[in-house]
C-alpha cells in the first residue's frame, strides 16, 4: 500500500512597498519614473511585507487525518526588492534586481494523536503529543533590459533565477520520531514583462507614496 505525502503549495502574496529609497544620478527629478527618465546609474530599495499561502487541501499527517493543509500558518515576513542599473536619456536602460529574503516559519501543537497513525508512509505508535512546523524561503534575481513607454509605464525583457525551498516537519513526542519532507526548487529562464507605477502626491507635487504593479 502506497501513501502519498502532499506538501503545502506555497504562493507569494506580495504586499505593497512599505519603505522606499531611490538615488537617481541625475538631478532632473526625484521621481524615478519622470519624463524624460533620469539618466545615469541608479539604485532603489523597497522593504516588503508578504504572506505565504497555507494551501487548501491534502492531509499531511494521515490515516487517520490529524493535520490538513492550513492548520499551520507561517504568518507574514519581511523581504526586500533591490534594483541597481543604468538608464540613458532616451529611456533605455539595464538593471539587476534582487527580490526575496522572505523566511516564513510557523508551527503548531496538534495535541494527542491516535494510538497508531501514519506520517507519510511511516507508522507511528505510542506518541503522547504531535507538533508540526512549516518553513519556506524565497529568493529571486534577474537581469533585464528595459524601456520607458510613458511617465508611469516601462517594459522589460531579460533572465530570471528563482530559488524556493519548502519544508514540512512533524515530531511525535513520546514515540519518539521526527519526519521532515522538503522540496528545493531552483530555476533559470527568460522573462518579459511590464511595470506600472501610480504615485500619491501632496499639494506641492511631492511624492508621498506609490504603488508598483509588475506583470
Amino acid at each position: 500500500m502506497t501513501n502519498a505525502v502532499v506538501l503545502l503549495c506555497a504562493a507569494l502574496v506580495a504586499a505593497g512597498a512599505a519603505v522606499g529609497v531611490g538615488t537617481p544620478a541625475s538631478a532632473q527629478s526625484s521621481d524615478f519614473f519622470a519624463v524624460p527618465p533620469p539618466s545615469g546609474a541608479f539604485f532603489s530599495g523597497n522593504l516588503l511585507y508578504a504572506w505565504r499561502s497555507t494551501g487548501d487541501g491534502g492531509a499531511l499527517v494521515i490515516s487517520p487525518a490529524v493535520y490538513s493543509a492550513g492548520d499551520v500558518t507561517p504568518g507574514p515576513r519581511f523581504g526586500g526588492d533591490l534594483r541597481l542599473g543604468y538608464d540613458d536619456k532616451d529611456g533605455w536602460g539595464v538593471e539587476t534586481r534582487y527580490f526575496g529574503g522572505f523566511r516564513w516559519n510557523g508551527g503548531a501543537d496538534l495535541g494527542i494523536p491516535p494510538a497508531t497513525f501514519l506520517i507519510g508512509s511511516t507508522t507511528i505508535s505510542g506518541a503522547t503529543d504531535l507538533t508540526a512546523n512549516v518553513a519556506s524561503e524565497l529568493d529571486t534575481i534577474e537581469f533585464n533590459a528595459r524601456h520607458y513607454l510613458n511617465a508611469n509605464l516601462l517594459v522589460f525583457a531579460g533572465a530570471r533565477g528563482v530559488r524556493f525551498n519548502d519544508a514540512f516537519s512533524a515530531t511525535a513526542i513520546g514515540s519518539p520520531a521526527t519526519l521532515r519532507f522538503q522540496t528545493d526548487t531552483g530555476a533559470w529562464g527568460p522573462q518579459v514583462g511590464a511595470q506600472y507605477k501610480y504615485s500619491f502626491k501632496n499639494s506641492t507635487g511631492g511624492e508621498i507614496a506609490y504603488i508598483n504593479a509588475d506583470v
